[in-house]
């Protein structure tokens, strides 16, 4: 017989069979939603490193930001890259982090490490060579260069990443030139536009000086990677070379049509620096001349209308300003005194262009790209004079002045 009474009883109790299974079901989906709190809180205190930009031109700066570490806690960071030679470089360097448990290397000095002071890029131009081997620091052609960056804690590596620097952007149309008689490389920054152009000459190694053409390409410029000896069919050797072979140059970039050659620099390095002042003096095509640890005196490397050229170099005759950059403890020339002489010359024939000589204390014949580590003797002593801090010092400060130097004389002015 149907008793109301007791379905009523049933009612109640099935009802509170679901509230206590929706509680049950609510108490697990919590649990599971602190478990994953909990691991996702785990996750987001894992030690990390940050190196921004991932991605950039070899001269430019970078961040190293470490965080989620102990406060005072001592954390080790390397750097190490490898080349084509097969030699690996690297550098490292030992910080406490803060009360926050970071470290950025931009604001903190190391305990210890390849490096001594503040130095945002002190990781990078440090780095020195793992195995015992005499070779350079190498850079395989234009390619990219990866760098590894570890943080370690008591010798255990706990976080990594791995960044890229370019020696070219690239947008940049890299045309090797074969004609009329020249052998170079044309860096055109992209293929539509006129641009201010610069001839790269290298020193007494011969060859190619393409790296600093390529970054130069980067930043906005033609460059013409120009060879004038130790490539077929030009000269074997350092003798006797005509100065009529850059002229040559100088014409066929006017034939270009992305080229305003208007506005012509010539940078030389080394004896491509003694150069480069001889053609400012000879050519007048040419409005600005950058020197790099040279000379201002013309050896019997040159010839010009059939005749040798020596002694002195007319640098009043320069049709534009002059920026020299030379290193006080250069033991493969003597730029710093000859600059001076060079610079004193310009005074006393009241040049009416702007003229500067920049001298680095400490800096030896290493000055050039920004951020590269420095090759040494078996002995520990820098190879061309200087120490590591200051060529480190000279390369970027002057690297930065030589960008506002051509941006200032080709750019910033009219054709």
């Amino acid at each position: 017989m149907f008793n109301i009474n007791n379905y009523k009883k049933q009612i109640v109790k099935n009802k509170s069979s679901i509230v206590i299974i929706f509680i049950l079901i609510s108490l697990l989906i919590s649990s599971c939603t602190v478990k994953q709190e909990v691991q996702t809180v785990k996750q987001e205190i894992k030690p990390k490193i940050k190196v921004e930009p991932k991605s950039a031109l070899f001269d430019k700066k970078v961040n190293i930001m470490l965080s989620n570490f102990k406060p005072g806690q001592k954390v080790t960071i390397r750097a190490n890259t490898r080349f084509e030679s097969e030699n690996r470089w690297e550098s490292y360097a030992t910080f406490i982090a803060d009360e926050n448990g970071t470290v950025d290397i931009s604001k903190q000095k190391p305990i210890e490490g390849t490096y001594e002071d503040i130095d945002p890029m002190g990781l990078f131009w440090s780095m020195e060579r793992y195995e015992d081997e005499d070779d350079g620091f190498y850079i395989s052609e234009l390619d990219p260069i990866y760098i590894n960056f570890t943080a370690e804690v008591d010798g255990e590596e706990v976080t990594s990443t791995v960044i890229e620097r370019l020696i070219v952007l690239p947008e940049v149309i890299r045309t090797p030139v074969r004609e009329k008689g020249l052998v170079g490389t044309l860096f055109l920054p992209e293929s539509e536009g006129k641009y201010p152009v610069v001839i790269v000459l290298g020193g007494s190694e011969g060859g190619l000086h393409e790296r600093a053409s390529a970054i130069l390409a980067s930043h906005g410029y033609a460059t013409l990677a120009l060879a004038y000896f130790g490539i077929d069919p030009l000269p074997a050797g350092l003798y006797k070379i005509p100065l009529e072979y850059f002229k040559t140059a100088i014409d066929w970039l006017k034939s270009q049509e992305n080229i305003d050659s208007n506005k012509l620099a010539v940078m030389g390095f080394s004896k491509g620096c003694e150069l480069a002042l001889l053609l400012g003096s000879t050519f007048p095509e040419i409005r600005a001349v950058i020197g790099h640890k040279g000379s201002g005196f013309a050896g019997a490397a040159w010839t010009y209308k059939g005749e040798s050229v020596s002694g002195y170099i007319p640098v009043e005759n320069i049709n534009g300003p002059v920026l020299l950059i030379s290193g006080k403890k250069d033991l493969m020339a003597s730029p710093s005194y000859i600059f001076d002489k060079v610079i004193n010359r310009l005074a006393e024939h009241n040049h009416p262009y702007f003229y500067k000589h920049l001298s680095y204390e400490g800096a030896g014949h290493a000055i050039y790209i920004p951020n590269l580590p420095f090759r040494k003797y078996s002995d520990g002593s820098f190879r061309g004079g200087g120490n590591a801090k200051d060529n480190a010092f000279a390369s970027v400060d002057s690297w930065n002045k030589v960008l506002d130097f051509l941006k200032d004389n080709l750019v910033n002015v009219d054709s």
